[in-house]
C-alpha cells in the first residue's frame, strides 16, 4: 500500500469536532501500557488526522467515560453477534467510531455506519487509505450519509428476513432534543420490531452543567439537550419498547476518575448505557426457518 496521506483537523470544526474527543480516548487507552482495549483502526485514523490524542483527552472525565462505554458496547454488541450470526448492525451517529474492526462476528455480518453528510464525507476519505475486506469475506461496512432525525434513511438500507438487527447510538441522543429523541425510538421500533438496541444517555445533571463545565464540549462550541435519569422513561414512551440490561460506565475502575472517586453514588449517576428490546423477541432460529 501507498504511504498514507495526512489530513488536517482544519476539516473538522464546530459540532464536528465532538468526532476527535471519544477517538482520542480511545486512541490514549490504546497506547498505554495495559490496555484495557486496543483500537488498531482507531490508532491508524488518528494518525492521517496528524493531531495530539492526548491533547484532546486532556479532559479525565469525559476521557475515562469514553474509555469505559467503548469497554461495555463492544463487549454487548459481541454477545449480540455470538446470539445471531447473521446480522444487521446500524451505528446512528457514528462520527469516527471503529467498532466494526473490533468486534468478532461468527458468521455474515452486515454494518451500516451513519452520520451527517460531512461527517461521513471525512471518514469515507479516511477509510480510503486503508484495504477493503479481504475477497471473500461476508462481513459488509457501508457508510451513509444522513441526518437520523429524518426517517428516510431507512429506504436506502436494504432488509433480508433472515437477518436480526442490533441499532446502537453513542455519544449521539444527548445532542438531540426530547422530542427528537422520543420520535426517532418510535421509528426504530416500528420498523425493527423483534430487533435490540444499545444507547447512551447523560443524566438530567450532567445535561445542565457538563457543556459549561467541560472543557472538551466547551471548546467544540456543542449543546447537550437530552437527558434521561430513569431507564424506564423511555418504557413509557411505548410499551413496546423494553428495558434488557443496563450499565455504568462509573462502576469501571474508580481510581481512574480523579476525584470522582471519593464520590461513587455520583460517578455510578453521571450516565448510563442502556439495552433494549424493540418489540417481541424473535430467536435467531426461527428467523432462518422464516427466511427458508
Amino acid at each position: 500500500m501507498a504511504e498514507r496521506a495526512h489530513l488536517s483537523t482544519d476539516r473538522l470544526n464546530g459540532v464536528c469536532e465532538t468526532l476527535l474527543i471519544p477517538l482520542a480516548a480511545r486512541v490514549v487507552e490504546s497506547e498505554s501500557v495495559a490496555p484495557a482495549f486496543y483500537d488498531e483502526r482507531g490508532v491508524a485514523l488518528a494518525d492521517l488526522l496528524d493531531f495530539d490524542p492526548h491533547v484532546v483527552a486532556r479532559d479525565r472525565w469525559n476521557k475515562v467515560g469514553c474509555q469505559a462505554r467503548t469497554l461495555i458496547l463492544d463487549a454487548a454488541v459481541n454477545d449480540f453477534l455470538q446470539r445471531h450470526p447473521r446480522a444487521l448492525v446500524i451505528n446512528l451517529g457514528a462520527g469516527l467510531c471503529t467498532r466494526f474492526w473490533r468486534v468478532h462476528a461468527r458468521e455474515s455480518l452486515r454494518w451500516f455506519d451513519i452520520d451527517l453528510p460531512s461527517v461521513i464525507e471525512l471518514k469515507r476519505e479516511l477509510l480510503s487509505q486503508f484495504d477493503k475486506e479481504p475477497e471473500g469475506s461476508r462481513r459488509q461496512y457501508t457508510t451513509l450519509d444522513a441526518d437520523v432525525t429524518d426517517p428516510s434513511w431507512l429506504e436506502q438500507i436494504p432488509r433480508t428476513n433472515d437477518e436480526q438487527v442490533l441499532v446502537i447510538a453513542e455519544g449521539l441522543l444527548m445532542y438531540l432534543e426530547q422530542d427528537s429523541v422520543q420520535q426517532l425510538l418510535k421509528t426504530l421500533v416500528d420498523e425493527f420490531t423483534g430487533g435490540e438496541l444499545l444507547l447512551e444517555a447523560w443524566s438530567k445533571f450532567v445535561r445542565r452543567v457538563w457543556g459549561r463545565l467541560s472543557p472538551a464540549l466547551r471548546r467544540t462550541g456543542a449543546s447537550l439537550h437530552w437527558g434521561l435519569d430513569n431507564p424506564r422513561t423511555i418504557e413509557a414512551w411505548d410499551s413496546r419498547i423494553r428495558v434488557k440490561n443496563e450499565w455504568r460506565p462509573g462502576d469501571w475502575e474508580p481510581h481512574r476518575w480523579g476525584l470522582l472517586r471519593y464520590a461513587p453514588a455520583l460517578r455510578r449517576s453521571l450516565t448510563k448505557v442502556l439495552h433494549f428490546q424493540l418489540g417481541e423477541a424473535v430467536d435467531a432460529v426461527d428467523a432462518q426457518h422464516s427466511a427458508a
